[in-house]
């Protein structure tokens, strides 16, 4: 289980830095990819904006990336990859 976790981990933390090294944009720019994959793989179609879906999905994040999105970060992806979306 933990060598699952940490390999989990490593991989996110490896597409991060692939990513910083191609775009070198925002920072949190390059979290967008694993919220995009989150939502795909929920189902998820919209956002919600209380703190009760923001724990959720910070909480998915960790269990499905191994990435700890503290909640005003996390709130700031959000409203980033909504602006992107319309």
């Amino acid at each position: 289980m933990m060598e699952r976790a940490s390999e989990r981990i490593l991989v996110s933390l490896a597409y991060l830095k692939t990513l910083w090294d191609k775009e070198r944009k925002n920072l949190l720019d390059t979290y967008l990819p694993f919220l995009a994959e989150l939502f795909r793989r929920k189902n998820y179609t919209f956002i919600e904006e209380d703190s009760k879906f923001i724990n959720r999905i910070s909480k998915e994040i960790e269990e499905e990336f191994g990435l700890k999105i503290p909640y005003h970060p996390l709130l700031s992806l959000l409203n980033r990859a909504k602006k992107e979306n319309s």
